[in-house]
């Protein structure tokens, strides 16, 4: 296995064979540097992954490997690209890449309805659950996710006091340590857009 570089290229020495290959790639990503990866995984923790059509191998191949919009996991690897977005904003400003890997979950479809950043007795374990129900999917969402992101970003860097849980635009009993969570949540999918 290898990673693909920032423009999505890779090379892989394999020895010459007359036997067909695929090469498949995979919902993860490990910023340069070996900082903390990110993986978009279902809820029995699998990568998806993409092959690419069968090729022979006699000296070297080209692969090039699409993923059209029919494909299942065309979602995944959106969501793959905006927490890569996000990793990316914040070595431009950090100078370093989070260290903490990040697992986002998907697709969601159990109650509570929602997209939402968990820690300590999550599903499928902790990380960021993004919902595809009937009627409401946020995995095209880049504000949604970049939301979610700053929640993760605000666990890794800071000590977070907001109460969390469930909450939704018609609450309005929350203890006021929630305008500071959800205030730094929707200031930084605006903030990423503008450094975009």
């Amino acid at each position: 296995s290898t990673q693909t570089d920032s423009q999505g290229k890779y090379s892989l020495p394999v020895a010459a064979s007359a036997a067909f290959f695929k090469v498949s790639v995979n919902s993860a990503a490990t910023p340069t540097g070996g900082a903390g990866a990110i993986s978009v995984k279902n809820l029995s923790s699998a990568l998806y992954g993409v092959p690419s059509d069968p090729f022979p191998l006699s000296v070297s191949a080209g692969v090039s490997i699409g993923i059209t919009a029919a494909n299942s996991a065309v979602g995944a690897f959106n969501i793959l690209d905006v927490m890569t977005t996000g990793y990316d904003f914040v070595k431009h400003h950090d100078g370093s890449y989070p260290a903490v890997p990040l697992n986002v979950y998907w697709p969601w479809s159990s109650y509570p309805q929602s997209t939402f950043f968990c820690i300590g007795g999550c599903a499928a374990g902790d990380g960021i659950y993004v919902l595809d129900a009937a009627g409401d999917t946020d995995q095209f969402d880049d504000d949604v996710l970049w939301h979610e992101f700053s929640h993760f970003l605000a666990y890794t860097y800071s000590v977070d006091h907001s109460e969390g849980g469930a909450h939704f635009l018609s609450d309005v009993d929350h203890d006021l340590r929630f305008s500071w969570s959800e205030g730094w949540g929707d200031f930084l999918p605006g903030a990423i857009k503008s450094w975009l």
